[in-house]
C-alpha cells in the first residue's frame, strides 16, 4: 500500500456532516461503510481499502482517503 505524503493530507480528507447523535456511528463503522461504498461504486483507483482513517467529533467527521483521486471520487457518493 503506497501512502501519500503528510503534505497532501488536507487534499485527501472529506468532511462528513449530519452524523446521528448518541454514538450510533463509530469511526470504524464509518470507515468500513465508505470503503465498501467506494469499492462497490467502482470509484477506487487501486485495490485495497480506500479509507485510511475516520475521526468523529460529535455529529461530523473527517475521513482520510489514501489518495487525492479517491477522495475526489468520494464526493460522488
Amino acid at each position: 500500500l503506497q501512502q501519500q505524503p503528510q503534505s497532501s493530507k488536507s487534499s485527501r480528507e472529506l468532511y462528513v456532516g449530519n452524523l446521528p447523535s448518541g454514538g450510533l456511528a463509530t469511526e470504524q463503522s464509518l470507515k468500513d461503510f465508505l470503503s465498501r461504498a467506494i469499492l462497490q461504486a467502482g470509484l477506487n483507483v487501486q485495490s485495497g481499502t480506500p479509507v485510511m482513517q475516520a475521526r468523529i467529533n460529535g455529529c461530523y467527521a473527517f475521513v482520510e482517503f489514501r489518495s487525492v483521486q479517491e477522495c475526489t471520487n468520494g464526493l460522488s457518493l
